[in-house]
């Protein structure tokens, strides 16, 4: 893994345990060795995001939608596009 500091790395990883998606084991060696595995509801949003991941390729090349392509009523002035 590059691009990313062990600070950061270890805040995420801190995070993920907090919302449960990862489990972390301490083994008692020197040096120490911290291992972390996904949970169960890890591993089910995994399948989740790679599944949302192959709709976004089958989708992103033929869906070209720009936001002057849509019209809104609302009241007030009129919004320009910027």
């Amino acid at each position: 893994m590059t691009d990313i500091s062990g600070t950061m790395l270890a805040e995420r990883l801190l995070e993920m345990e907090r919302e449960r998606l990862v489990t972390k084991k301490i083994y008692g060696a020197v040096p120490p060795k911290v291992e972390y595995r996904l949970t169960a509801s890890a591993r089910e949003l995994e399948a989740m995001l790679k599944e949302l991941g192959k709709w976004h390729v089958r989708w992103k090349s033929s869906q070209i939608v720009t936001t002057t392509q849509y019209r809104v009523s609302v009241p007030g002035p009129p919004v320009q596009p910027v």
